[in-house]
């Protein structure tokens, strides 16, 4: 099971870990940790979120 696990990895890439910037939010508590910890590749304003994810997974 991990040998099929470690070859499904090397041929789907890792997926893309977004998160809300700062400037928007009301609280800004969780995306600031995650961005902290190294576990968001990109912080995008709310509104550009969904459009980003659409992209990203087109290239599947």
């Amino acid at each position: 099971m991990a040998a099929q696990w470690a070859c499904w990895r090397c041929i789907r890439p890792a997926p893309t870990r977004v998160a809300q910037d700062e400037a928007p939010s009301v609280v800004f508590g969780m995306p600031k940790e995650a961005i902290a910890k190294g576990g968001v590749d990109r912080f995008l304003p709310l509104d550009q979120i969904a459009g980003d994810v659409l992209i990203t997974q087109q290239t599947f």
